[in-house]
């Protein structure tokens, strides 16, 4: 690294040490000579210290002055040159803590509008995570929303489900309740038409059999051997008579025990219209009971489509903050922009 502060005067004494040894002066000897130095600032000044040399030897007269007068000549100009060197080195430290002070007001500005950007930053970070846990929040919300919607949509397609069975089982119930009085009606007219046909048939085995009687008693009055043949066979006929008296009862138990178990049939259809009666019922009140829980869904739903308007809202509300935030951002960046360019001014300035 060169050492800073080399002068021209430092310079100058260098090369006429140099030149009064019979040395021609350097840049790289003046270095090693001074111990160090900018090789720009050296070369500037030996170029000055040549050119006072050439205008020296120019404007000297052919008749040289004794020597006490070029003596005192010479160290007139050389306290001017160091007078004018100390003024110059004066007016360049001056420039220098000019330039410190600037570049140290300059780099506390650019610090201060680093800081100001790292807030910036920070806040902008914070309110970037603000703004993805709202996202988070509303991509929740419209899960539960789609899912709260599905529902409704299940709940409905099973109310319709259970409404088709519902007419399912009334289209059932009224086919039931038709077979049912078509088979009663029908077994109706078909014991009608035994009890009928078993009354005519006795009927006219009775009036035969008093027919037969009355012609059997007349031929006892004309007969009288033939009185016991007769008696036999009216005894015949009577045991006949309630063996056939009998199977009559026994027809009309048949037909009795036959209407008990139409009764018995009928009872337990009616015992399948109630329990279809009450299955029904069961499903009105599952279908009321979904036909609630559709209604809470919607209602839930509806809540959920507020909460989701406010999250929206505030959404918009973070994001013109972020927004704020980032115009922020973009002066502070034109500010540390502007303090780098003075900062360069001075600089080149310097």
């Amino acid at each position: 690294m060169a050492r800073p502060g080399i002068l021209y005067a430092e310079v100058q004494q260098a090369a006429d040490e140099m030149a009064a040894r019979g040395i021609t002066p350097t840049i790289e000897r003046l270095r090693q000579a001074l111990g160090g130095g900018s090789f720009s600032t050296i070369s500037k000044h030996l170029r000055t210290w040549r050119q006072q040399r050439q205008r020296a030897a120019e404007t000297q007269p052919d008749s040289q002055p004794p020597d006490a007068v070029g003596t005192a000549v010479q160290q007139v100009w050389q306290e001017l040159l160091r007078a004018a060197e100390l003024r110059i080195a004066e007016a360049q430290r001056a420039a220098e803590t000019t330039v410190a002070q600037a570049r140290a007001e300059a780099e506390e500005r650019i610090a201060a509008a680093e800081r100001r950007m790292q807030q910036a930053e920070r806040e902008q970070a914070e309110a970037e995570a603000a703004l993805a846990a709202v996202r988070a929040e509303l991509a929740a919300q419209q899960a539960r929303t789609q899912q709260a919607e599905m529902q409704l949509a299940e709940a409905r397609g099973a109310l319709a489900g259970q409404e088709r069975i519902i007419e399912e089982l009334r289209r059932q119930l009224e086919q039931l309740r038709n077979e049912a009085e078509v088979r009663l009606a029908a077994a109706r007219a078909e014991a009608c038409t035994r009890i009928e046909e078993l009354e005519h048939t006795w009927d006219q085995r009775l009036q035969a059999a008093l027919q037969e009687a009355t012609r059997e008693r007349m031929r006892a009055d004309e007969l009288a051997e033939a009185r016991a043949e007769a008696l036999e066979q009216i005894g015949q006929l009577r045991a006949q008579l309630r063996e056939r008296s009998q199977q009559q009862r026994q027809l009309i138990e048949a037909w009795q025990e036959e209407r008990r178990a139409m009764a018995r049939e009928r009872a337990a259809q009616e015992a399948r219209l109630h329990g279809l009666a009450a299955e029904q019922q069961r499903l009105l009140a599952a279908a009321a009971d979904n036909a609630r829980r559709a209604a809470a869904a919607e209602e839930r739903a509806t809540r959920q489509q507020e909460a989701l308007q406010g999250l929206q809202d505030r959404l918009v509300e973070q994001i013109a903050a972020l927004a704020a935030e980032v115009r922020l951002r973009g002066a502070l960046r034109k500010g540390q922009a502007e303090a780098r360019d003075l900062l360069r001014a001075l600089l080149r300035k310097s």
